[in-house]
């Protein structure tokens, strides 16, 4: 493939690398923030982490470190191999810097030859992968916890907490409506306060699902009769409780609703296992030290 073919895979597929660049590296000659990780010359600091897990507050300090390592490495591998030589690239070093070249060596080395098919996104469905064509089918219950302004914040969590244990999930399922009347009778919330409910009679979960809604994502961390913590929704002044109130027998689903769906998940699945192939191939090639002292 020539030089422009692998720049518009680099527009099409990845102008930052897919969860992988949030930050780069810095000189070791910079003295500011303390190491964390130094890859071959490069520095990556506490600072750096920090900043990482605030971006991306779901994920771990271990995971972080990995993610910014690998960076690092696809960084310094694509300077290796000459790509910010290439005048294509040199023309948008000084726009994406260290991103460009990290996503053009991804183009070339890993996406280029990702791209699952309808046909083979049917041949998986057939095999029922990940339960794409026998997927879970539940009824789900979710409470809203409204609270009026920021002073009542602490009190919403509290109720929202105390009421979770209470909430009767074959009430809820046999005719929700009235159950969130009892509950409110029950333990009235305080003033500033309110609830209701949504009720979703029966819903199918796809555990493959590339960009899961929060209702599905905690949904499938359930067991039937389980319900949430109280979850912080970016709805300003609003907490939600998600209960699944029915588990339904499995049942199959029509390929045209999940196929889309398979098409794309498959392929970002295929492209992690690349890039952790291709990091495991070139990893060794690479001096890397943790300063363990540094992440307490």
């Amino acid at each position: 493939m020539d030089i422009r073919g692998l720049m518009r895979l680099l527009l099409k597929y990845v102008i930052v690398v897919v969860s992988l660049v949030c930050l780069g590296g810095v000189s070791a000659a910079d003295e500011k923030s303390d190491k964390l990780v130094i890859v071959d010359d490069e520095v990556i600091t506490v600072k750096q982490l920090k900043a990482y897990m605030q971006n991306n507050p779901s994920v771990d300090v271990k995971d972080a470190i990995d993610a910014l390592i690998i960076e690092s490495i696809l960084y310094q591998q694509a300077k290796r191999l000459g790509y910010d030589k290439l005048d294509e690239v040199k023309e948008k070093i000084s726009q994406f810097d260290r991103r460009t070249l990290v996503s053009h060596l991804v183009a070339d080395k890993i996406t280029k030859e990702i791209k699952v098919t309808e046909k083979e996104a049917r041949e998986l469905y057939e095999k029922n992968w990940m339960d794409s064509r026998y997927p879970r089918w539940v009824e789900v219950n979710v409470l809203n916890i409204q609270y009026k302004n920021e002073s009542f914040e602490k009190m919403a969590v509290k109720y929202a907490t105390n009421i979770r244990d209470k909430i009767d999930y074959k009430k809820f399922s046999d005719d929700y409506k009235s159950a969130l009347d009892n509950l409110e009778k029950d333990f009235p919330p305080p003033d500033g306060i309110t609830v209701k409910s949504q009720h979703y009679k029966k819903l199918f979960l796809l555990s493959f699902r590339k960009y899961k809604i929060m209702l599905e994502k905690v949904a499938n961390s359930l067991k039937e009769g389980q319900t949430s913590k109280p979850i912080k929704t970016p709805n300003r002044f609003l907490y939600v409780l998600i209960s699944v109130t029915r588990e339904y027998p499995r049942e199959e689903i029509p390929f045209k609703k999940v196929g889309n769906e398979l098409m794309t998940s498959a392929s970002d699945i295929l492209y992690k296992e690349k890039i952790r192939s291709y990091i495991k191939e070139i990893k060794d090639s690479y001096n890397i030290e943790i300063y363990k002292q540094s992440m307490k």
